[in-house]
């Protein structure tokens, strides 16, 4: 087990015991999961042949200690999100079975990979009061990754990879999936503890939310301060990033935020809303070119020929054109995909691949999670993961006017719908997809608990 793997997981698992003696299992699971989030992606162990990370870990451990602390409770209404969860989990098992893989660990894999994260936020939340205790925490790691995110960005040095080691110094040669010292603007473009900017910009919009809620629920000025900074700094450290999906990310939870608060901004910002996705639809590449042209990339541009067509292609366009090129091989997989071991690595061994491209081959990655999910298992795939996402941010507003949840529904749609958004432009890694899974986690508690507590059934 490498060394700052175990150092850190002891820590986290001191933090966790601490906390569930003083605060509550809840708690405690809530806030191990959390500070894992800002530990380095690229430590994990195997153990009976299956990857083990931090979060997941932590994640084990907080929900045994649930299952056997007094005051945790697991039972609950099951709903909609469930259902979602266990499709995902389904489709996993039968779209690898179909591929040949054995089934003897391929059940607890998928359940670690999908339901895992979703347990831990589910359970670790049940009302207003959960959430008031693990905000300050949330809070202050939020405010540490985000100021760490601008430091990096003005700095030109990641803190990370000086104290914990690169993914090169782990893994090797072959380790590193996105370069670390890519500049946009005079800056660095701010990567954190994760393998790619847009990882660490999601990371930080997931988080958003605690940092409202501790400013709104905080009783005092020091309370109030923190939740102030955490939210300046979490916009601050995402726009560090220097990626324009999760800037962009930023404006759409911003305006949803916006509408699902105030009636009379919702009709203007939908009307927005659609006429900017109706010219998306009606003319893709122009306005995806437009689009790519407000950043210097004179250094990825080249012109594709793809099926007949020829493009102008830089790191926008190309979130468009992946889709075109790799529709064929999602049609190819039918309903159940090509499977995880055809789609673990770039590019991925399915059939037909995409046509060569002169110049640069910017086609060989993927950069659309949706589009992955479709490779891999399939249409059942992609639609599980699109239903899952609009049942998460349905939920969310409908717990709106829950005013004991003190707002955080609205925040956790507004931080959920930009999440779904920027899921467009790159691909699912584990990165992310944990602590997305967790947040969608958040919603499904305080759903379920909150149905058993209509049905009079106590909570705790």
């Amino acid at each position: 087990m490498p060394t700052p793997f175990l150092v850190v997981l002891s820590l986290l698992v001191v933090l966790w015991a601490v906390l569930v003696w003083r605060r509550g299992p809840q708690v405690g699971l809530a806030v191990a999961c959390i500070a894992a989030f800002a530990m380095p992606r690229w430590y994990e162990i195997e153990l009976a042949g299956l990857p083990f990370d931090l979060r997941s870990i932590l994640a084990i451990i907080g929900l045994v200690g649930i299952l056997l602390h007094p005051r945790g409770r697991i039972r609950s209404p099951l709903i909609a999100l469930d259902g979602c969860i266990a499709a995902l989990v389904v489709v996993h098992v039968l779209s690898d079975w179909q591929q040949g893989e054995s089934l003897a660990w391929l059940p607890l894999r998928a359940y670690g990979e999908w339901a895992l994260p979703y347990v831990a936020g589910r359970l670790c939340v049940r009302d207003g009061e959960d959430l008031v205790k693990i905000a300050p925490w949330a809070s202050a790691i939020l405010l540490a990754i985000g100021a760490l995110a601008v430091f990096e960005a003005v700095a030109k040095l990641n803190l990370f990879d000086v104290v914990f080691g690169s993914p090169i110094d782990v893994r090797g040669e072959d380790g590193e999936k996105f370069p670390r010292n890519v500049l946009r603007y005079g800056m660095l473009r701010a990567l954190g503890p994760t393998e790619h900017s847009i990882f660490y910009g999601l990371l930080q919009i997931l988080l958003l939310p605690w940092a409202a809620i501790q400013l709104r629920a905080g009783l005092s000025r020091p309370a109030k301060t923190l939740g102030a900074a955490a939210l300046i700094f979490g916009v601050l450290g995402t726009v560090a990033t220097l990626s324009r999906g999760p800037i962009l990310g930023l404006l759409l939870a911003g305006g949803f935020g916006l509408a699902v608060w105030s009636k009379w901004l919702r009709w203007p910002l939908a009307i927005v809303a659609l006429v900017a996705a109706g010219a998306l639809v009606a003319r893709p590449a122009e306005v995806l070119t437009r689009l790519g042209n407000t950043v210097d990339e004179q250094r990825f541009k080249t012109d594709v020929e793809l099926y007949g067509r020829r493009y102008e292609m830089n790191g926008t366009m190309n979130r468009y054109l992946i889709v075109l090129a790799y529709a064929p091989a999602i049609k190819s997989g039918g309903f159940l995909g090509h499977g995880t071991e055809a789609t673990n690595q770039f590019p991925p061994r399915v059939t037909p691949l995409p046509p060569p491209v002169e110049e640069r081959d910017l086609l060989t990655v993927p950069d659309n999670a949706y589009l992955m999910m479709g490779l891999r298992f399939g249409w059942l795939g992609l639609l599980s993961l699109t239903l899952l996402m609009t049942a998460a941010i349905v939920t969310a507003c409908r717990l709106v006017r829950e005013r004991s949840l003190i707002g955080s529904p609205r925040w956790l749609a507004a931080c959920l719908f930009a999440a779904a958004a920027i899921l467009l432009t790159v691909y699912p890694s584990y990165d992310y997809v944990f602590e997305l899974l967790f947040t969608v986690g958040l919603v499904g508690g305080l759903r379920s608990f909150g149905v058993a507590s209509e049905r009079g059934r106590p909570v705790r």
